[in-house]
């Protein structure tokens, strides 16, 4: 609610009106939801969710992003972004975090994205040695 006071007039020192306001939002359409999230890994224990930017009739205002440790509990938030992407740090190896991305317009209307699911491996084992590798075709001038 805004609450607005006239000033009184010289004339009348102990005169003021006081009118009340209801601020309203004539914006009921929801932006659309952030989708193609991807990942990549910046360093150890540190990744970089991005999203193709959502669209919405009065703009994006900005993003929220929420992470959650079970796919079935709750989320929370983590983060507030107007950027289309945000980096996720102090993650431990070989845990599962799931993510999901809100779209919030100017107006407060929401979307939200499909949960996106990321493991941090910690992968210790080196490939296999190829074996019986044979070159062809080579031709040696000397």
């Amino acid at each position: 609610m805004v609450s607005i006071q006239r000033a009184p007039t010289p004339f009348s020192i102990n005169r003021c009106r006081t009118y009340s306001l209801a601020a309203t939002s004539t914006d009921t359409i929801s932006p659309a939801s952030p989708t193609n999230i991807s990942v990549t890994e910046e360093s150890l224990g540190t990744i970089k969710l991005t999203w193709t930017a959502s669209t919405d009739n009065i703009g994006i205002d900005h993003y929220r992003v929420y992470r959650s440790a079970s796919a079935t509990g709750g989320v929370i938030e983590i983060a507030k972004t107007p950027l289309n992407y945000y980096i996720d740090s102090g993650l431990q190896l070989n845990t599962a975090y799931y993510y999901v991305i809100g779209a919030f317009d100017k107006a407060n209307n929401s979307a939200m994205s499909d949960m996106v699911s990321v493991t941090l491996i910690n992968d210790v084992t080196p490939p296999i040695t190829p074996a019986n590798l044979a070159a062809t075709g080579i031709t040696v001038d000397t």
